[in-house]
């Protein structure tokens, strides 16, 4: 449920960006990923170790049915979820990918120029 409604939250914000917002948006989407990723690996070499997921199963009372007079059933219920946990990293293999994705980020920045430019022809600030 809580998924769904931030999804939605996020839809209406979306929603309320401008065109020119949304352009840029679309642009740079691969540049803001791979920046996310640059932090991460940076972080992963700084700490000397990374996070994983792992998923967990957890247990809640739940609505089963009803039972013939009328009264409802509850049970036991299994759910996922899912928490953070440190693992460990070969260093100089994170040294060695984040070397790649800020040489891959340099290159995506060369070529998200003449996108923001269309952006920017296309819709004036104003």
């Amino acid at each position: 449920m809580k998924p769904m409604i931030l999804l939605l939250a996020l839809l209406l914000l979306a929603a309320c960006a401008t065109p020119r917002e949304q352009c840029m948006s679309s642009a740079t989407r691969d540049l803001r990923v791979l920046d996310r990723l640059i932090a991460e690996s940076k972080a992963n070499i700084e700490r000397g170790y990374g996070y994983g997921t792992e998923r967990f199963t957890n247990w809640q009372w739940g609505i089963c049915g009803r039972y013939r007079n009328g009264t409802l059933a509850y049970c036991w219920e299994p759910y996922d979820s899912f928490r953070r946990v440190p693992v460990a990293v070969d260093l100089s293999e994170e040294q060695r990918k984040l070397d790649s994705m800020i040489r891959r980020r340099n290159e995506l920045a060369r070529e998200v120029q003449p996108r923001i430019a269309a952006c920017d022809a296309t819709y004036p600030a104003s």
